[in-house]
């Protein structure tokens, strides 16, 4: 995890015969080091010149064309400070990367600078180092993997479900009940405003649907076709509709028509009409209590693997930097907001809609992150006390 150096390009104002830097030292007992850099007009010089030949392109001056104007003329519009403003990404980055040089500091991220002085220019950085990682008598830690078994129950449970999958919807004329397809025609309303106008709609009959409101699939069950059916469902307060939410809807149905699955006989018949056309049913059932029992070693493996690490974890002791954290911290917040826009919702959306600031989610992933990393670097002084390679 050493920091990538592109990202603190060394441009030809380093070079190795360059004069040491004015710098102060300190290593602390969080695994960094703190460097503060004192730079004079030498160190300076490049920097500002570099920061001229960007603004003289910028800046507008009557009797001058673009990048012609002197330097003192430039400098004296925008000031020095503007001068050196211009300088200072390029100056805080290639200065702290020649210090760590200097100081042979090995980061095990990115450094964070920070300009704590203007006159003279200043820079503090904080370098984060390898975590400190004592993983303990890891080498003991014994997690025996347990005998994998696939009961009848969940070879029967699964013909059930493709059963299901393949059967037929079919008009039935009885009272409607919970597993059945009605067609409905349905209208709601919240004090005059209309919430639902729908002609012959489809609507499955299902215990703990929550569609269009908690409980109206109750108010279907015994409903016969061609019966017209009044009732009021109240709103729930988190509604995502706020105008009409913790209120109350009135609802009137009619039933058109009824459906239930007809399922099919369980016979080779049935096997034949399942995806991969197995000729027998018992070819069918050999099928799926093979796949159950790769399920099943595959969980009984991840098992295996999560309980020797979360015992490896708990063994191991490791002391990091806590900008190290900061950082996992930035990439997990960079995760949430590419999963936003794929979900097309913005940061500001999510947060307003989970009721938190961005100060509370930050804290909130940095327990995550902290658990996170530390899992990381211990599996990775793993390996290289394993002397284990990808």
């Amino acid at each position: 995890m050493a920091v990538n150096k592109e990202a603190y390009a060394i441009m030809d104002v380093i070079g190795s015969g360059d004069a040491p830097l004015n710098i102060t030292r300190e290593d602390t007992s969080q695994r960094e080091v703190v460097l503060q850099i004192e730079l004079d007009s030498n160190d300076l010089a490049p920097y500002l010149d570099r920061a001229y030949r960007r603004l003289v392109q910028r800046v507008k001056i009557p009797g001058f064309r673009p990048g012609k104007a002197p330097r003192a003329l430039v400098e004296n519009i925008v000031g020095r400070e503007g001068l050196l403003n211009e300088a200072l990404d390029r100056l805080a980055a290639e200065t702290v990367q020649k210090a760590m040089d200097e100081q042979k500091v090995e980061p095990f991220g990115l450094p964070a600078p920070e300009v704590v002085k203007m006159d003279p220019v200043t820079i503090k950085a904080t370098v984060p180092l390898k975590p400190d990682v004592n993983l303990g008598d890891y080498k003991s830690v014994r997690v025996e993997p347990k005998p994998v078994e696939v009961a009848d129950a969940q070879v029967d449970s699964v013909i059930e479900e493709l059963r299901g999958a393949v059967a037929p919807w079919e008009p039935v004329e009885r009272p409607a009940k919970f597993g059945d397809r009605l067609t409905i025609d349905v209208n709601g309303r919240v004090d005059s405003r209309r919430v639902a106008d729908d002609k012959a709609v489809e609507y499955l009959v299902e215990k703990d649907s929550v569609r269009p409101l908690p409980g109206f699939a109750t108010y279907m069950e015994g409903l016969s076709k061609g019966q017209d059916k009044e009732f009021t469902l109240p709103v729930p307060a988190d509604y995502p509709d706020k105008a009409i939410a913790d209120k109350e809807c009135r609802f009137s149905v009619k039933l058109l028509e009824v459906k239930e699955k007809r399922l099919p006989a369980l016979d080779d018949a049935f096997a034949k009409s399942v995806g991969e056309g197995f000729e027998t049913l018992e070819a069918l059932r050999s099928k799926v209590r093979g796949d159950l029992e790769e399920q099943a070693r595959r969980a009984e493996r991840r098992r295996v693997q999560d309980e020797a690490v979360a015992a490896v974890v708990k063994g191991a002791t490791v002391v990091m930097s806590p900008l190290l954290v900061e950082h996992e911290v930035d990439h997990m917040l960079e995760e949430r907001s590419r999963d936003l826009r794929e979900r097309r919702m913005g940061m500001e959306t999510y947060l307003k809609a989970a009721g938190k600031t961005p100060e509370e989610l930050r804290e909130e992933m940095r327990a995550a992150a902290q658990e996170r990393l530390t899992r990381s670097v211990i599996l990775g002084s793993v390996a290289e006390a394993e002397k284990l390679e990808a």
